[in-house]
């Protein structure tokens, strides 16, 4: 499968956000998490030294802050229900890529 079939989770995350290191440390390691995300493509918007160009890209997505999740399907649509802002916990962030199982 390559990656342009594959759907894409769109992680936004910073060093100084408290709430990100938590999902990094008890969320993304828990196997569950590990296998509904098994075939995506996993890309991570690090916004620590916000700037310019991270500006644009979260007005782009109307994403307001990290931690925000966005869920992409092969044809690069955003599946409505499916992204998570703020605190994630296994199971929201399972329920969501769940939702783009078959592609």
């Amino acid at each position: 499968m390559d990656a342009e079939r594959r759907p894409t989770l769109v992680y936004f995350t910073a060093d100084w956000c408290v709430t990100c290191r938590g999902i990094e440390r008890g969320v993304f390691p828990d196997e569950s998490v590990r296998q509904a995300l098994s075939g995506f493509q996993l890309l991570k918007a690090d916004v620590t030294d916000f700037g310019g160009q991270d500006a644009e890209l979260m007005k782009q997505l109307r994403v307001t802050g990290p931690p925000t999740m966005l869920f992409f399907d092969p044809e690069a649509r955003e599946p409505a229900g499916t992204r998570l802002v703020g605190n994630v916990t296994v199971d929201s962030l399972t329920r969501s890529a769940a939702r783009l199982e078959g592609y």
